[in-house]
């Protein structure tokens, strides 16, 4: 996934040069909550940072037969 098409070409020029597979994992990398977050560990804003653990709460994911 990519937030522009040239990024996406990009990523797609890359793996062609590299002949592998591209593959995402973390589909929200691109909201505005994890750049926030990036740009405040980037500044030492937050001082020096060892862990991060985020969690996101959605309520279409709050059931019992969500694993």
């Amino acid at each position: 996934m990519a937030d522009t098409e040239e990024a996406a070409e990009e990523i797609g020029r890359i793996a062609e040069r590299r002949e592998k597979p591209v593959f995402t994992f973390f589909q929200w990398r691109l909201l505005p909550a994890f750049r926030t977050l990036r740009d405040l560990a980037r500044s030492g804003e937050l001082g020096p940072l060892l862990h991060i653990e985020a969690v996101f709460r959605h309520p279409f994911l709050a059931d019992n037969a969500t694993s």
